[in-house]
């Protein structure tokens, strides 16, 4: 029914307005079927495993499809776009819209939108931020001198998962906590003068539906929060004063009414080449919001960011931030004051490559709890980037060391101390106006003080070829990944591992409208474990019989066809 209803929406809203008026219509739609071919059968996997359970690896085999559609319609008034993404293969059957990737009708008039379908809402971290809704949004602004916008959300931001249900695009992986289906609604009203001042409420609502599925490892949860917003320009918009405060309510089957605040408040001061903003920040140890479950432990304290520039020289910038936890003030939790500061110059002459440097301070430092719990860490480090292009060629490089040293004293354990190097390449390179080629490299290496090592490298690279200038094109994409790990265990025997993946195309453009593409690839990973080393682990009743599964080595081949019509 919900199926139903979704695709009457999308093909009615369009068709309808699409009558009102003369449309430029654009659009891009292709269909793919490749096929994934792999030997499936395991070398560990025992006989009292069930098939449907265990794999080789999370890569799902067989004939798969694929719609992607962009498709635009422009008029005097309006905007309209629609866009989708539709998979279907034997693991993610395309048999309910809980199983659509996206899907996305977005209608603009002048200031005002409305998006049905998936969408990605952004924000304050306070409220809404880098959620991904299934519904619909509404968004309008009125007025010159002064405005008033208004911007409701509403729809599912968490798709139901009970246990036992297959996880997407992770072959006969299944679900074993459990995830409610959350329903969430937002609205946030503004008002103000242009270059003068704002004021904006906002109120979100969220809940759990308690009967999507039977269990979960985690509470069913209803959540409100009430905010309200605003900033005052001053001195010609040299300076603007901001706030934001938010009220949240948390209720569980465990704990009921559980309130708290969180807020911001500060100014932005911009004075010819000087930048700096600086603000008090309180986030409370209960403050929750559904918009955004990820923000970062309770913590009160300031932060402050500044930039100076010296035109066509360089640039000195200053981040810094001191704040202290434990706001509730728990007997067996130490209170920790956290002071953290990045100091760097940036050159900035034209003729010469950017480059960056960076030293970095960190110091975590508390009182002592139950006669020795106490937290003492250090972290420094070093990071420096270049960066430079000639013509239609451009190359970065990057470095970042980090040395954090624990002297923590916990309640269980030991603290761990860290030192990590990172490096980066990546370039662009256009030789000709009929090819080009870009890619790069990740190089990680982590060192923990109890002798735990791991190394991690992803070196990536695409390239595209017109052949025969609006007639054929070739494209190429390669990955090779390289993991090490050392002196961690069994666990290292699922991080030891090479991976080359591969995918080559040919395009064959009947007209300007019309091309077919052919595709070959390939996928290859070789787990460096042996399978006698393997099955003394699966003979191990703390790891067992499953402890492999997706982590065998395995090689893959994709073949397939993709069909476009662009118009």
């Amino acid at each position: 029914m919900k199926t139903s209803l979704m695709c009457l929406i999308f093909l009615v809203v369009p068709m309808m307005l699409l009558a009102q008026g003369n449309f430029n219509i654009t659009g891009r739609v292709s269909l793919q079927t490749l096929n994934v071919s792999y030997d499936e059968k395991s070398s560990l996997k025992p006989d009292s495993i069930p098939d449907d359970q265990y794999a080789k690896s999370t890569l799902i085999p067989g004939l798969q499809q694929r719609l992607n559609l962009a498709l635009f319609a422009r008029s005097r008034h309006y905007d309209i776009t629609l866009l989708g993404d539709l998979k279907n293969n034997q693991w993610d059957r395309l048999d309910n819209f809980q199983r659509v990737d996206r899907l996305t009708l977005n209608i603009r008039r002048g200031r005002n939108e409305m998006i049905l379908g998936d969408f990605f809402q952004s924000g304050s971290d306070l409220f809404v931020q880098s959620r991904e809704m299934r519904g619909f949004k509404l968004a309008i602004e009125s007025g010159k001198t002064y405005y008033y916008k208004v911007e409701l959300i509403g729809g599912q931001s968490q798709k139901p998962l009970a246990v036992g249900d297959r996880l997407p695009m992770q072959y006969r992986q299944y679900e074993t906590s459990g995830q409610f289906q959350r329903y969430l609604g937002a609205a946030q009203v503004k008002t103000g003068k242009w270059e003068k001042f704002e004021v904006g409420l906002k109120f979100l609502w969220a809940k759990d539906n308690e009967k999507s599925i039977e269990e979960a490892i985690s509470e069913p949860l209803t959540n409100q929060l009430l905010g309200l917003d605003g900033q005052l320009y001053l001195w010609k918009k040299r300076v603007k004063w901001f706030f934001d405060a938010n009220l949240s309510r948390k209720d569980t089957l465990s704990a009921q009414n559980v309130t708290d605040l969180a807020y911001r408040a500060g100014f932005d001061l911009r004075l010819g080449h000087f930048k700096m903003i600086l603000y008090k920040q309180y986030l409370g140890y209960d403050y929750y919001s559904a918009g955004y479950p990820y923000l970062q432990t309770d913590r009160d304290g300031f932060v402050l960011n500044a930039v100076y520039n010296f035109p066509q020289k360089f640039a000195l910038s200053l981040e810094g931030e001191r704040y202290f936890d434990n706001l509730k003030d728990f007997k067996d939790r130490p209170r920790t004051t956290t002071n953290s500061a990045i100091v760097g110059i940036t050159s900035m002459h034209s003729h010469f490559p950017e480059v960056t440097l960076k030293f970095r301070y960190r110091d975590d430092r508390s009182n002592t709890v139950l006669d020795s719990v106490k937290t003492d860490k250090l972290y420094m480090g070093l990071e420096g980037r270049i960066s430079f292009g000639s013509m239609n060629n451009r190359l970065s490089l990057s470095a970042i060391y980090l040395d954090l040293d624990d002297r923590s004293i916990l309640q269980a354990g030991a603290p761990l101390g860290t030192k990590q190097f990172i490096s980066s390449v990546n370039f662009y390179l256009r030789p000709h106006n009929r090819l080009f080629i870009s890619g790069g490299s990740v190089f990680s290496r982590l060192q923990l003080s109890n002798d735990q090592q791991n190394i991690n490298s992803y070196t990536f690279t695409s390239g595209r070829w017109d052949v025969i200038p609006v007639r054929l094109r070739a494209e190429f994409n390669l990955s090779f990944i390289y993991n090490d790990a050392a002196n961690g265990g069994y666990q290292d025997m699922l991080s030891d591992y090479n991976q080359l993946a591969s995918s080559f195309s040919l395009e064959y453009f009947f007209n300007t409208r019309i091309s077919l593409k052919a595709i070959v690839g390939n996928d290859f990973r070789d787990m460096r474990y042996s399978l006698d080393q393997a099955r003394l682990v699966i003979n191990d009743p703390d790891y067992g019989p499953t402890y492999f599964n997706g982590f065998e080595s395995y090689n893959s081949l994709k073949y397939g066809m993709e069909l476009n019509w662009i118009f």
